[in-house]
């Protein structure tokens, strides 16, 4: 997918990037944070990297959905059954799970590599619990935190739950 910026001279006032993200978006924002830190030559800063990959629509990279289905980077539970039987929506998911994840190391690698490991707060944060695309316009049925991927276990509830799951 492409990243979306306000342009008030385009009919719909926002234009995308003129390169697209390549599949896996976590790689575009670490390897930018990575560019960031190289021109700072030392000197303080603040910075929000805000990673996409885990928000609908979940879409891992075939590489990482075969490293979960192989059991490389996924591990059967009593949640997800067996790997060999993970819907296409799970590998999906839990694919991104593990490139989030990926990303974070790097950041933090990249974090240590110039010199800032040791000086620098590091804080993750997530705007909402879970998410499955309930339809029509968002209605959620009572059950639908049973039947998305991911869980928020043990908290109850996910996204669009008042419960803390969704938070």
């Amino acid at each position: 997918f492409n990243y979306w910026w306000d342009n008030a001279s385009s009919p719909h006032g926002v234009s995308n990037l003129s390169n697209p993200v390549p599949p896996d978006d976590t790689d575009y924002v670490s390897d930018s944070f990575d560019r960031f830190l190289d021109g700072l030559n030392g000197r303080p800063f603040v910075a929000q990297l805000a990673f996409h990959n885990c928000h609908i629509p979940y879409v891992g990279t075939p590489q990482q959905r075969q490293l979960c289905q192989e059991g490389v980077t996924c591990t059967e539970s009593a949640s997800s059954g067996p790997l060999s039987n993970l819907t296409s929506a799970q590998l999906d998911f839990y694919a991104c799970l593990n490139e989030l994840d990926g990303a974070v190391g790097r950041v933090l690698s990249s974090l240590d590599a110039y010199g800032y490991g040791n000086n620098t707060l590091s804080w993750l944060a997530t705007d909402n619990g879970p998410e499955k695309d309930c339809e029509p316009e968002g209605y959620c049925t009572q059950d639908h935190y049973r039947t998305g991927p991911g869980s928020a276990v043990p908290l109850r509830g996910r996204k669009r739950d008042i419960w803390e799951g969704g938070h």
